[in-house]
């Protein structure tokens, strides 16, 4: 079986997005003909999942232990009540070049030397965030000559978001070492078209080494049925964000959507319950009371990602909301939401979204970002629900193109970017 070395700084048991995709890799691409050895960030085996340590047999994962990681907070271990960044992390992030995992990286050359030899792979892959993952695999791929697959997932210096408050000379560093990984990889992977596009544009030179593979649900979910354990409440919908509000998927838009149900019908519209993963940040709590319908809002305590099927099943609609300035990225509960048989409203203004939520049938989004009908749904919902009568796209979604999101599909995908690698 031919062998990849996968750089994952983030692995499970931490429980970050960015660890869910090398995870699905990993255990998929044996079925694929590839046999992956992880190279991961140090985290306490124990701390698995029985599903997981399950999924994970015969795979060997190699931890690097840090010295120091302040990754290990809300994401990592399904605490609802995130600690807000401090002043000094924040101000070292903004000038340090590339980010801060460099060093470490820099510090573990002759582990990772070691680790090479030992493994013989045929092909190396990283994944960032962070970013310094791929400036280790540049370095490996040069001293071996290994082909070698840069999955950048979301955009790097052409991230408005990220860049906006990092100092000249950090992103100048960024944009050097991008080119240069650019210029090596075999292949270059993105997690959305919209980002792979906006590459292409800036970097034509490298266009034909680029794909877009996308994050994936579960493969078993698509197998399973009912609604065990569903919130009944005839006359209440209840709304589902799959994860904590945040600075870049705000409260906001459906904040201004609940009040306008209200105001269009005061009776349905108090009906609507909101759940998230996490409280609502001071800003968010602030409008959400400015324009009544703070009430509406309910935190859940954090789940497992394995049981996101099981979750997404027990609500009636399923929220997609995010920032206008990160509208070339999918938020990964999509992936979560498609199997799942429930109504999908998306508050973003992301046109491949639009276009999956349309050829799979599972939802829908306003183009025109309009407040109004994205409410006008919501309460057609709730009176459905009060009737007893099926939600809109129930019932009638395409699996046949669901499935090609799956993590088997996926992982299908990089296993052929993995063979173009080796033969050139």
């Amino acid at each position: 079986m031919k062998q990849v070395l996968m750089l994952a700084p983030y692995f499970p048991p931490r429980r970050r997005v960015g660890s869910l995709r090398p995870f699905k890799f990993a255990v998929h691409l044996r079925e694929f003909g590839w046999k992956p050895t992880i190279v991961t960030f140090g985290t306490d085996q124990n701390l698995l999942t029985e599903k997981e340590r399950h999924a994970l047999e015969g795979i060997e994962v190699l931890s690097l232990k840090p010295p120091m990681d302040r990754t290990q907070t809300s994401e990592s271990h399904l605490n609802k009540n995130a600690p807000p960044k401090a002043n000094l992390t924040s101000f070292v992030d903004q000038w340090f070049p590339i980010d801060t995992w460099l060093p470490f990286w820099w510090s573990q050359h002759f582990q990772l030397l070691k680790i090479v030899h030992k493994i013989k792979p045929h092909v190396l892959w990283s994944t960032a965030d962070p970013w310094s993952s791929h400036v280790a695999a540049l370095s490996m791929s040069k001293q071996f000559k290994i082909p070698w697959i840069a999955d950048f997932r979301d955009p790097w210096t052409l991230c408005p978001v990220r860049n906006h408050h990092r100092w000249n000379i950090s992103r100048n560093i960024d944009r050097l070492y991008e080119k240069q990984i650019l210029k090596r990889a075999s292949r270059i992977v993105f997690t959305a078209r919209q980002t792979e596009e906006r590459y292409r544009t800036s970097y034509p030179v490298y266009s034909e080494k680029m794909k877009t593979i996308y994050n994936s649900f579960e493969s078993e979910a698509v197998e399973k049925n009912g609604d065990e354990n569903a919130l009944t409440v005839k006359d209440q919908l209840n709304v589902v964000f799959f994860g904590k509000f945040r600075t870049l998927s705000s409260a906001k838009n459906i904040i201004e959507v609940i009040a306008e149900c209200k105001t269009i019908d005061p009776e349905l519209g108090s009906f609507i319950r909101i759940f998230s993963f996490g409280n609502l940040n001071h800003n968010d709590r602030c409008y959400a009371e400015k324009r009544g319908v703070l009430n509406q809002f309910n935190v859940l305590d954090p789940v497992l990602p394995e049981m996101a099927y099981e979750t997404l099943k027990r609500f009636d609609v399923l929220l997609l909301s995010t920032s206008d300035q990160r509208n070339d990225i999918i938020p990964a509960k999509l992936w979560d939401y498609l199997p799942a048989g429930k109504p999908i409203l998306s508050l973003s203004q992301n046109n491949e979204i639009e276009n999956i939520l349309r050829t799979t049938n599972t939802g829908i989004q306003f183009s025109d970002n309009s407040v109004y009908r994205s409410a006008k749904f919501l309460l057609y919902c709730v009176q459905a629900k009060r009737d007893g009568l099926e939600l809109p796209y129930s019932g009638n979604a395409v699996q046949k193109t669901i499935t090609t999101f799956s993590s088997t599909s996926t992982s299908q995908k990089l296993a052929d970017l993995l063979n173009e690698a080796l033969h050139g």
